[in-house]
């Protein structure tokens, strides 16, 4: 009898599930049209469908007149997106976003921290959970019930075991069990954590509405160069939690040190920050006279949008280093092309918004002619710009949505 009713648990959690999902990718849709799609009676869709508009999960929108029916009509059920909110933190480098969604994923508040990479993981940790718990409060003082927390974590992680084995410059402690340290601050809340260009390819998913991602490398470059691998609708981890660390295949043989202890690593050449550094290197009016003029003298102010402009200007020794990098990151990407067939390559950051970084990429993959595709291929996130804000918060949708919006299982203790 035991097991029995713990099927039947995973049965309704399991329906609840693809309600939400359903609802979510399609807006709304009514207790027939829902039944349709799910291939469960309508019956079986009242009585679910009732009980979650009695958690206010759900509520009831327009009525719509139904096909081939004369008299009938069809209300439409949608997802609660008002009572309800997640909450989460995404680490980055020297900063962390806190903010906060309702359950469709709009932002409701954000607010970033910065710190030290000498801070220390414990100060860090302290300061984001006091952040997440104000967020919390002040939400919950708008009547409105907080139902999980996201975490987005930088480095080589344990997703499962929520470890962060190294943090590459977030902080200097290594093996560091984020999770739990989370928790004990956080208590009574449901958290779900993962590495955060995963947890960034899992936002993407989500907001594109509509569309079946079967399988997909997402690519981020910033202060370094990350990736995530999706595999049958699902974001794939790999073995050892090390899939996809695209940014630390080696490049160049004996190059320079790279923050995973490594050498010649893609992202000590092709990430934006390396980019940025390797200019600043070489930076004088004699070298770099558009850009000299463009930031005053000032080598502080170089930055990649800059670095661009001096390019359009005739910089021939910015677009060089430019180049290098744009061609070793195009090297890889082919690759990756060749290995995995993908259906989509997303690239997110400021570095693929720019023209003249994306042509020479798709250009530089193409060099032979082999894919006269890639624009079928390869797009950017351009479209959401918030993404690095609200992804944690996602991640805490996703898993409420697995558990069938399941609210009691969130009453804090």
């Amino acid at each position: 009898m035991a097991i029995k009713g713990r099927n039947m648990v995973d049965i309704k959690q399991g329906n609840r599930n693809a309600i939400l999902t359903l609802l979510h990718e399609q807006g709304g849709l009514s207790r027939k049209q829902l039944a349709a799609r799910l291939n469960l009676t309508p019956a079986a869709i009242t009585m679910i469908v009732s009980e979650m508009i009695q958690n206010s999960i759900l509520q009831e929108g327009e009525v719509l007149q139904s096909k081939g029916s004369a008299g009938r009509k069809e209300i439409m059920v949608r997802i609660n997106s008002n009572d309800f909110f997640v909450t989460g933190v995404y680490f980055g480098i020297e900063q962390a976003i806190v903010s906060a969604t309702d359950l469709c994923g709009n932002l409701l508040v954000s607010e970033t921290f910065l710190y030290d990479y000498n801070s220390g993981v414990q100060f860090v940790v302290n300061r984001i959970c006091q952040i997440i718990n104000d967020t919390i409060l002040r939400l919950e003082q708008q009547q409105k019930r907080c139902v999980g927390v996201g975490i987005a974590a930088r480095g080589i992680i344990d997703d499962t075991r929520g470890i962060c084995y190294n943090s590459y410059g977030g902080w200097p402690e290594t093996d560091v069990p984020l999770l739990h340290m989370m928790e004990e601050q956080l208590r009574g809340q449901v958290i779900s954590f993962q590495q955060n260009v995963r947890a960034l390819a899992n936002a993407y998913i989500f907001l594109n509405r509509g569309q079946s991602i079967e399988s997909m490398l997402f690519v981020k470059n910033d202060t370094g160069i990350g990736a995530a691998l999706v595999f049958d609708h699902k974001v794939y981890s790999g073995f050892n939690s090390n899939a996809a660390e695209m940014g630390h295949i080696v490049v160049e043989r004996n190059g320079r040190l790279c923050r995973c202890g490594g050498r010649g690593c893609l992202e000590t050449v092709s990430s934006m920050r390396s980019i940025e550094n390797d200019v600043r290197d070489i930076f004088s009016e004699e070298a770099t006279p558009a850009l000299y003029r463009l930031v005053d003298g000032n080598k502080q102010n170089v930055s990649f949008p800059l670095i661009c402009r001096a390019i359009q200007e005739g910089d021939t020794n910015v677009q060089n280093i430019t180049n290098k990098a744009v061609d070793l990151l195009a090297e890889v990407l082919r690759s990756q092309i060749c290995v995995l067939d993908v259906q989509r390559i997303v690239l997110h950051g400021i570095v693929f918004e720019n023209p003249y970084f994306f042509n020479r990429l798709l250009e530089s993959i193409n060099y032979d002619g082999r894919y006269p595709c890639l624009s079928e291929l390869i797009t950017t996130t351009q479209s959401f710009p918030a993404l690095d804000t609200v992804c944690s918060p996602i991640l805490a949708i996703r898993e409420f949505y697995r558990r069938g919006g399941m609210i009691d299982h969130t009453a804090k203790g």
